[in-house]
């Protein structure tokens, strides 16, 4: 698992790092996946500042050795995630 640090334009401070998930064994020993938010299975890039948290699907490739401006944009693109630790769904535009 990579971290990275940055402080965005607004002069908050972000940690910033992959989540990989393990799946357990079920009962037959088969790999199990639940208990993941569909569209979560192969993993996430996670923000988190001190008052808000998101989640970032697919990884990008390159999150861990991108620019900061890039880091951001991600961090802008990622989905908030509510303090019941669930994806909040996307704002409506317009």
């Amino acid at each position: 698992m990579a971290l990275r640090e940055y402080t965005d334009g607004d002069g908050v401070a972000w940690r910033v790092w992959d989540v990989q998930p393990r799946y357990g064994g079920g009962p037959t020993g088969a790999p199990g996946r639940a208990g993941f938010t569909p569209g979560l299975e192969q993993g996430w890039v996670c923000f988190e500042c001190a008052t808000e948290k998101r989640r970032l699907t697919p990884i990008p490739p390159d999150w861990d050795a991108c620019s900061e401006a890039r880091l951001d944009a991600y961090r802008r693109y990622a989905t908030p995630v509510r303090s019941d630790g669930t994806s909040a769904p996307p704002a409506a535009s317009g």
